[in-house]
């Protein structure tokens, strides 16, 4: 009799252990993908934060840190143009003079960003919930530090990137996200056009600045090792 107990009671050990298994999480520390969506300028011919979208595109590697952080890197590319034709400030012909004359400016570039983000979710992430009470879907915030190269003006400028976002896992390994960013920057030709009022630039003040507003797709990989920081006894 006491073989027979001693038989259910390791069955019964085995099979708590493969379910407990079966509800453990997989973890893990890196994703990378891309994404598209549309960038906005502000400069010397766009006033409005959304006004005259453009399309952007950028590339994604993101460690992840636990479920509540995770620090990105974002490779972005945005599309620029834009004309004087419809602005209602007066731009002189000559930058800096009150000559009765207004600037006729065209232009079309790109930018090339690279930035380093730090994200805060608001809710552990996963796939399964568990006893972690992971959630599938979850907002962040994100802000960092980058750089950024414009093709008209031939410039590079630093950016201070700030803005917020949400994941989305389809599956155990597919993220979908949609996020916002405002980059401010240290340069204002971006567009090719400096200081058209003449008026002093100071910092982040009459530089050209934009965001982006983008869907992304990633793929988590690197799974974490379960024992590296767990005691041996």
């Amino acid at each position: 009799m006491s073989h027979i107990l001693r038989t259910i009671a390791l069955l019964t050990l085995l099979l708590l252990s493969l379910a407990t298994k079966a509800q453990e999480e997989v973890e893990y520390t890196m994703e990378i993908g891309g994404g598209a969506g549309l960038d906005f300028a502000m400069n010397d011919m766009r006033g409005g934060l959304f006004s005259q979208p453009r399309g952007a595109f950028n590339g994604v590697l993101r460690f992840i840190i636990d479920q509540r952080n995770a620090v990105k890197i974002a490779l972005d590319y945005g599309m620029l143009s834009g004309n004087t034709t419809k602005q209602t400030d007066f731009l002189p012909a000559t930058p800096g003079t009150a000559g009765p004359t207004t600037l006729q400016y065209d232009f079309k570039g790109s930018l090339i960003g690279l930035s380093a983000l730090y994200e805060l979710h608001f809710l552990p992430y996963g796939f399964t919930e568990g006893y972690q009470g992971l959630k599938r879907f979850v907002p962040y915030i994100q802000f960092g530090l980058g750089g950024v190269y414009g093709t008209k003006g031939k410039t590079f400028g630093l950016t201070i990137p700030v803005g917020f976002g949400a994941k989305y896992k389809l599956k155990e390994r597919l993220n979908l996200g949609i996020e916002w960013r405002m980059h401010f920057t240290t340069t204002d030709k971006l567009d090719g056009l400096a200081d058209p009022h003449g008026i002093k630039s100071m910092e982040f003040k009459n530089k050209d600045h934009y965001s982006m507003a983008l869907i992304t797709l990633t793929y988590s990989f690197a799974e974490k090792c379960k024992t590296c920081n767990k005691d041996d006894w």
